[in-house]
């Protein structure tokens, strides 16, 4: 924005830093409350719940919200913490506000900031400068995730703990293969030294079993070293010992849930339902019958183990005798009650207890010594490997915070007294370790209040090291807890079906043993929000990968029918409606595993789509295409890859040339050698092809990064791509690939070939990474319900809810953190025999996988905001979540368009899909992307000098025949010769800014703050005095104090032929009317500048909002002056065509197009 001339325009160049944003010192809290701006202590307008102001104004040391799906607790965190600012006079940097994903991160610090401009107050000027200031510091406020807490306080306390503070924290993906290829390493080096552990170990299990267990295992290695500390597991002898007490404890603890679960009830009203339905007591299933009823009863009635033992052994041991279907009521009867005692023999054989095997266990405790001891080989390798690369993963960041704390008073005394409020989101989903680290804090003197967030129904990431246990036990210690159970997202029908499900089923008795039901804040739809796709059931040998291919085709349709329709979706808050399109629909996956199926059904029916971290990243064709490439270039006679990059889209040989190649010698001899084979078929591209690896090879040597930039510009790939299918987000994936060099380049020597190996290792190892994020409103999202945690979507499919309950990890240990590790072993006659300790700790394990199982299917349907789909088989797997849904509301046998209704919500059954619909097919037409544009946008960058972005005031200097570099005036200004024109010109801008209508301003304390210059004050003083009183009785003040918005510094950036022009508006009201301050005199030639000034500024408004700007004036702050400027269509034109004259004379005298 030019605010310099020798007259001595307000100037925005080189301002003096603000007090109140200086990096050291905190501004002066001021609790000024913002009147007529919602509710007192927040930055939302609309009214809370009588649970949400509660958890806003709350004051306990400690304090948990136990906040349901879609209870708005991010709105609460973000109230609160402008509660705790304006009602507790808390600074932002006291408060800490720990969330569990960066992007949550982010999302926080975007509301904080409309929060707090919403704050400001209109009629106050400390107020008004005390929320912007807050505005301003969100930025580098203390909200972030645990990871980064941690790194934070491990960098500012490097002195006391050793550590590098200048350490790289590793990706997920660069952690897990820097840690498996040292464990790999380890366990060869062990065993080429004969070391008996392993030795014994890699005889049981085989070297590579041996190296994928410890890998699996060093993801726990927190609990594992607390457990170090609490077993034996260094003396097998001792172990064993303490197994056999945890086994039997833990047995007797399963069998008193078994006796207070539901189970034992629901069964013996399920068997006496069968009563009189036997027509003759001598049948043997009715015999049966009576004695397991009997033994249930006795189970139910007596809580004694040896007694429950021998009940057990009696159920598993009961005959059935001679049973005949002719004995009872109806062949479905007798078949019934058969499957119900099968069922309940089943599960007591499960409970049975086995007296365990001596050598087994013995055993068995040796191999587990031995495990433990090569993790403690491996883990010391992984340490070493990482500090080699002053390198952290993520757990390394919690863990050594953890142990910092732990051990240093002194730090850990200072780190609490500098938080007085710490703030934590998603607090089911943490650990143990991450509730030290709370609670140390907390629990120092002087430390912080403690406001913990979370749902125990809603965690899922026990496979990640979260513990429920964890926010279910604090939230019973803390002082108080606060229930939110009021959903803003959702339908009350869909909140209705998740109520009606989940009380019927006890699906989340393991975390609630009275299921809580959501109330649903949103009006009622009042027709059927939810469908279930299930393909019918074709010949009994039908495989499942058939019918899951019928199912996504299934899903496809519907997803296709649905944003071709009536089908209405609601967006923004007020319950406004429209239709539905595609990028309203999101498809959550239990697992990846068949996700090509759903791809492929959507690639058929033309709908667009895009895929959030998956495997198969790596090997997807345009990624191929570039490890191809990159290959051949350090690797010139690697034949594979050079017959990809020559067979592939930036090469284009046929396959005939290709052929001719391999005839003349192979690919490599041909494609290396300075000759041309005779008549061959493609010699220009087989020269372009050979030129493009001779550059490449010759820039090999360029920083990492850079070189990845320069082959995307040399090979055109994203131009390449962007006309095929989908080919904006192969172009964009190309991008992503080419960013991971800079991840790759912070903590590896940053050279090409480790590189290429870093692509390949990421591919043979399948870790998930997401297609790029493409930036478009209408394509389906494809991903995982894990990654759904924290989102919503007007239409959710919750697809393959047919799938088979996954069961515990395929490996040969069971680790606990409560009872330690085990290993199975083989037996003498080469079966598989499990020790006692180990069958204790899978069944735990299992009774875990199936709870988190349910808590999946709950975080899924709570996803959804207008629709919620089901797609499954007709053959649904043991323990699917279909299964269940089709033993509570019989959906497998519904036909094609029925309905299942009941008094609360409705659904739908769609069994068959029907042919593409026309009118999407039509509405796909018009919303083809202009591919002119999209190759204008993804081809060579349009040339722009290397000053890039210039500022308004530079652009004026040039069309008034000066320099572009000019420098604004630091002439003493006539009336203060100690103060530049420019300082001066600061100075009343910023009185300008600070301006409230209706609001008497105090020039004394404004020159407190911006102007502490004690021998210039009286001048000053006097000086803005006048200026202020002339402004307060100008129109431009009045027109002021009637506008409804007026935006001051507004930051834009106007292109004019190829360069950005920046500036900022002095203020815009009512986004019609663009008004400049100056001080000095109207010059003629000056006001001429001013004039052109304007007319840019306007062409810069009409851009960004779409219309010209009503007017535009100049106000003189010396003289009380208003000046209105020509703002017409034909001056506009006029100014902007001068200006790009000038700009490309310059360009051409100055020559900076070579520099570029």
């Amino acid at each position: 924005m030019p605010r310099r001339h020798s007259g001595g325009a307000i100037s925005a160049h080189n301002r003096r830093p603000r007090q109140g944003l200086h990096p050291l010192r905190k501004p002066a809290r001021v609790p000024v409350r913002s009147k007529s701006r919602g509710p007192q202590g927040g930055g939302c307008a609309m009214k809370r719940t009588e649970a949400q102001q509660r958890a806003v104004t709350t004051m306990q040391k400690t304090l948990c919200v136990d906040a349901g799906a879609g209870s708005g607790k991010t709105r609460v965190l973000i109230d609160r913490i402008i509660y705790l600012i304006e009602e507790q006079n808390a600074d932002l940097d006291e408060i800490v506000a720990i969330t569990f994903t960066d992007k949550a991160a982010a999302e926080m610090k975007t509301r904080l900031r409309q929060a707090f401009r919403k704050k400001a107050p209109l009629d106050n000027a400390d107020g008004m400068t005390r929320w912007r200031d807050l505005e301003r510091r969100v930025e580098t406020a203390r909200i972030g995730t645990i990871h980064s807490f941690c790194g934070i306080l491990l960098r500012e306390h490097a002195l006391h703990t050793g550590a590098d503070p200048d350490f790289a924290v590793m990706a997920d993906a660069e952690a897990a293969l820097l840690r498996n290829e040292t464990i790999s390493n380890t366990v060869i080096q062990l065993l080429d030294r004969g070391d008996p552990a392993a030795m014994r170990a890699a005889i049981e299990y085989g070297a590579s079993a041996l190296i994928r267990e410890i890998d699996g295992l060093l993801a726990r290695r927190g609990a594992l070293e607390r457990l170090a500390s609490n077993l034996p597991l260094r003396d097998s002898a001792a172990l064993g010992e303490r197994w056999a007490e945890i086994a039997q404890r833990e047995y007797e603890a399963r069998l008193t849930k078994f006796i207070q679960s539901r189970d034992v009830n629901d069964w013996i009203d399920l068997l006496r339902s069968f009563d009189g339905l036997c027509h003759k007591a001598s049948d043997g299933r009715e015999i049966q019958r009576q004695a397991i009823l009997k033994q249930l009863t006795t189970i139910r009635d007596n809580h004694e183990i040896a007694q429950l033992k021998a009940c057990i052994g009696k159920i598993i041991t009961s005959p059935a005798g001679h049973p005949s279907s002719k004995n009872w009521e109806s062949p479905e009867t007798f078949e019934n009650i058969k499957q119900i005692l099968d069922t309940i023999k089943k599960r007591m054989e499960d409970l049975a207890w086995t007296d365990p095997d001596p050598a087994v266990e013995s055993h068995a405790a040796q191999l587990t010594c031995d495990l433990f001891t090569l993790l403690e080989h491996a883990f010391n390798a992984y340490k070493a490997a990482k500090a080699a690369r002053a390198a952290l993963d993520f757990d390394d960041l919690i863990a050594s915070t953890w142990r910092m704390l732990h051990d240093n008073a002194d730090v850990r005394k200072r780190v609490a007294r500098s938080i007085r409020f710490l703030l934590v989101d998603e607090f089911q989903d943490t650990d143990w370790i991450q509730l030290d680290i709370a609670r140390m804090l907390s629990d120092e003197s002087g430390g912080p209040d403690w406001f913990f967030v979370g749902d125990a129904k809603q965690s899922i990431y026990d496979f990640r090291g979260a513990e429920v246990e964890v926010f279910q036990q604090q939230r019973v210690a803390s002082r108080e807890t606060i229930p939110m159970a009021q959903n803003f997202r959702t339908i009350p029908e869909i909140i209705a079906f998740v109520n009606d499900l989940f009380t019927r089923t006890g699906m989340l008795e393991a975390v609630e043993t009275e299921y809580k039901t959501l109330d649903s804040h949103r009006p009622p739809a009042n027709e059927a929000r939810i469908a279930f796709l299930i393909p019918p059931k074709l010949e009994e040998k039908t495989s499942v990968e058939t019918y899951r291919h019928d199912e996504a085709d299934l899903i496809a349709w519907r997803i296709e029918e649905m944003c071709a329709g009536p089908n209405r979706v609601m967006v923004g808050s007020e319950n406004e409606m429209r239709p539905a399109r595609f990028g309203d629909v999101a498809i959550l996956l239990r697992s990846f595993s068949d996700i090509h199926l759903y791809e492929e059904a959507l690639r058929k029916r033309s709908i667009p789509f895009g895929v959030v971290a998956g495997k198969g990243f790596y090997e997807r064709q345009e990624i191929l295409d570039l490890r191809n490439l990159l290959t051949v270039v350090v690797d010139p006679w690697n034949e594979m890859a050079l017959l990809g990059f020559l067979r592939g889209p930036l090469a284009c040989l046929s396959d005939n040339a290709l052929a001719a190649m391999r005839n003349k010698g192979g690919l490599a001899q041909v494609f290396w050698s300075d000759e041309m084979p005779e008549q061959f078929p493609e010699a220009d591209y087989l020269l372009r092809a050979r030129s493009l690896i001779g550059e490449l090879r010759d820039k090999q040597d360029l920083p990492l990064a850079a070189f990845m930039r320069h082959v995307i510009e040399i090979t055109k790939h994203e131009a390449i791509l962007l006309g095929q299918y989908h080919g904006m987000r192969k172009a964009w994936n190309i991008r992503k690939a080419a960013g991971l060099a800079e991840d790759f380049a912070r903590t590896q020597p940053a050279r090409l070939m480790a590189f290429v190996q870093y692509l390949d290792n990421l591919a043979d190892r399948e870790i998930r990474e997401g297609d790029a994020v493409v930036e478009s409103k209408d394509a389906v999202t494809l991903l995982t319900i894990h990654k759904a945690k924290g989102l919503e979507f007007p239409i959710v499919v919750l697809a393959d809810s047919g799938r088979q309950k996954g069961g515990s990890r395929n490996g040969f240990s069971a680790f606990h953190r409560d009872m330690g590790l085990s290993v199975r072993i083989t037996g003498n006659d080469g079966e598989t025999v499990q020790p006692a300790i180990y069958k204790t700790m899978r069944n735990a394990s299992g009774a875990k996988e199936t709870a988190e199982h349910a808590r999946v299917l709950y975080v899924g349907m709570t996803r959804a905001r207008d629709w919620l789909l089901f797609g499954g088989t007709p053959k649904p797997g043991k323990g699917s979540w279909l299964e269940k849904l089709d033993g509570e509301y019989g959906i497998l046998s519904r036909n094609h368009g029925e309905t299942i209704e009941t008094e609360t919500w409705k659904a739908i059954v769609w069994r068959e899909a029907g042919p593409s619909n026309s009118s999407v097919e039509k509405r796909r037409d018009t919303d083809r992307p202009n591919m002119d544009a999209i190759v204008r946008q993804a081809g060579p960058p349009v040339w722009i000098p290397p000053r890039r972005t210039i500022s308004v005031s530079a652009l004026l200097n040039a069309m008034a025949g000066t320099k572009l570099d000019d420098e604004p005036s630091r002439e003493p200004h006539d009336g203060f010769p100690a103060m530049s024109a420019m300082e001066r010109g600061t100075l009343v801008h910023r009185l300008f800014e600070l301006w409230t209508p209706g609001a008497s301003m105090d020039i004394a304390t404004f020159l407190d703050r911006e102007a502490p210059m004690r021998h210039l004050r009286e001048a000053l003083f006097a000086d803005l005095g006048a200026i202020l009183k002339r402004f307060e009785s100008s129109a431009l003040a009045r027109r002021m104090a009637a506008a409804k918005r007026i935006e001051r510094e507004a930051p834009f950036l106007l292109r004019i032929g190829g360069t950005f022009i920046g500036g900022i508006l002095d203020a815009l009201i009512d986004r019609s009317l663009i008004v400049d301050f100056k001080t000095g005199r109207a010059h003629p030639e000056l006001h001429e500048r001013y004039e052109c000034q304007l007319r840019i500024y306007a062409a810069a408004v009409q851009t960004l909002l779409g219309k010209m700007p009503a007017g535009a004036l100049l106000y003189y702050a010396d003289l009380g002056e208003e000046c209105a400027v020509d703002i017409g269509p034909p001056r506009i034109k006029e100014t902007l065509d001068r200006a790009e004259a000038v700009l490309a004379h310059d360009v051409e005298q100055t020559g900076i197009g070579q520099r570029a």
